[in-house]
């Protein structure tokens, strides 16, 4: 995600684009073994929207504050 905000700011909005894709895919990955993880929820809807992807940005907000709310509950 770090690389894409890199390129975002150099203006390189391809490679941007791609490398918060490939940030998405990442946190996906993780997500598939640590669901509950709200640090990766959070990351996966700031990269969502910072690729452009509003609509499912706005759809990954819930989980991340779900998973927000469960930890702080634990502890």
């Amino acid at each position: 995600q770090k690389r894409g905000d890199a390129e975002a700011a150099q203006g390189q909005w391809p490679a941007a684009v791609a490398a918060y894709t490939e940030a998405i895919a990442v946190y996906d990955t993780a997500l598939t073994i640590a669901p509950t993880n709200p640090r990766r929820q959070s990351n996966k809807g700031i990269a969502l929207q910072k690729r452009g992807d509003a609509e499912a940005a706005q759809g990954q907000w819930p989980r991340a504050v779900a998973t927000y709310t469960e930890a702080i509950a634990v502890y």
